[in-house]
C-alpha cells in the first residue's frame, strides 16, 4: 500500500467531503493566523496526480451487477443509472417521470427502503447480510410529501468509511431513486494491533509535526469502533479516534479514523491510519 514517508501508513488525510470517485478536504475554518500550512489533499487508492484522477475508477459493476440492471431496464424502460468510480454500486439510479422504481409500501419509510435495498442487493452488488448491515441514519421528509432514507453501511457493526446509501420516496412508499456508494465483499474485519492513542500520535506526527500529545483518555472507548476522545491542550479540540473499514480495491482493511486540528482550527484533518500494521 502507499505510504507517506513516515515510517507509517496514511491511508486518507484531510477528509471533509466525498466527492464521487474522490476523497479529500480543505481548511474548515479561519479563526485566526494559520499554525501551519495546509496539506495537500491524499488518499491512497487514487493515483497520486490529480490529473490523472479523471475517468478513474477503483472498483467497476461486477457482471451480476450489470445483468440486474438489465433485468430493471427491461421492466422500466428509460430507465437512468449511473455507476459510481469509486465503489462499482450505483451512484445514481432513477426511473423516468411519472414511473418508479418499487410499488407503493404500507409500511414506514424505513421499511420501504430496507426493503427496496434487499429486492435490489444484486444491482447494489451486495449480499443480503450486507444489505442487513446498512444502518438507519436519518428519514427526512421531502417537499413533495415523500422522504428520504440514509442509511449507513456497517461490517460486523464497525462503519465502512464514505459507504452510504440514500433511497428516495413518494408519499405512498413507492421508491423515486436512489443514490449509493456501497462496497460489496467486505469480509468482517479482525482486531486492532495499533492502539488508538498510537493512531493519533502518528496522526498529529503527519499533519502536525511536533504537536505535543499526552496519550490521556477523556473516558472509555465506547462500542465496537472503540470511539474515544484524549486530552488535546494547544490543539482546536480534543483528538478523536474510532476504528472504521476502510474499502479498497479488493476487500477492505481496519483502521483508524483520526480527528484532529490546530488551536485556531484554522486547518483540521481526518486522518485514516492502518490498525494492523500502523
Amino acid at each position: 500500500m502507499k505510504t507517506r514517508n513516515l515510517g507509517h501508513s496514511v491511508l486518507a488525510a484531510l477528509l471533509a467531503s466525498l466527492a464521487l470517485g474522490f476523497v479529500g478536504s480543505r481548511p474548515v475554518s479561519a479563526l485566526g493566523p494559520a499554525v501551519s500550512q495546509p496539506r495537500a489533499d491524499f488518499d491512497a487508492r487514487l493515483p497520486a496526480l490529480a490529473e490523472d484522477r479523471g475517468g478513474f475508477s477503483l472498483r467497476s459493476p461486477k457482471a451480476s451487477q450489470f445483468a440486474r440492471s438489465s433485468e430493471v431496464e427491461t421492466r422500466i424502460p428509460g430507465l437512468r443509472l449511473r455507476w459510481d468510480g469509486l465503489s462499482g454500486s450505483p451512484s445514481w439510479v432513477t426511473a423516468k417521470p411519472g414511473e418508479v422504481l418499487a410499488m407503493p409500501f404500507p409500511g414506514e419509510p424505513e421499511a420501504a427502503a430496507k426493503t427496496f435495498l434487499r429486492d435490489q442487493a444484486p444491482l447494489f452488488g451486495l449480499s443480503q447480510e450486507e444489505v442487513a448491515g446498512l444502518q438507519a441514519t436519518a428519514v427526512v421528509p421531502s417537499g413533495n410529501a415523500g422522504w428520504h432514507v440514509h442509511f449507513r453501511q456497517t461490517v460486523s457493526g464497525i462503519e465502512v468509511f464514505g459507504a452510504h446509501v440514500v433511497v428516495n420516496l413518494r408519499s405512498d412508499g413507492a421508491v423515486l431513486s436512489a443514490g449509493s456508494r456501497l462496497f460489496g465483499d467486505l469480509l468482517p474485519p479482525g482486531g486492532a494491533a495499533l492502539d488508538p492513542a498510537g493512531a493519533v500520535r502518528l496522526a498529529l506526527d503527519d499533519v502536525y509535526p511536533g504537536a505535543a500529545f499526552s496519550g490521556e483518555p477523556l473516558g472509555d472507548e465506547k462500542g465496537l469502533q472503540r470511539k474515544v476522545e484524549f486530552s488535546g491542550p494547544g490543539l482546536g479540540f480534543p483528538p478523536r479516534a474510532r476504528l472504521v473499514v476502510f474499502p479498497e480495491a479488493v476487500g477492505g482493511r481496519l483502521a483508524w479514523e483520526i480527528e484532529v486540528a490546530e488551536r485556531t482550527r484554522y486547518t483540521s484533518y481526518r486522518v485514516l491510519i492502518d490498525a494492523l500494521d500502523g
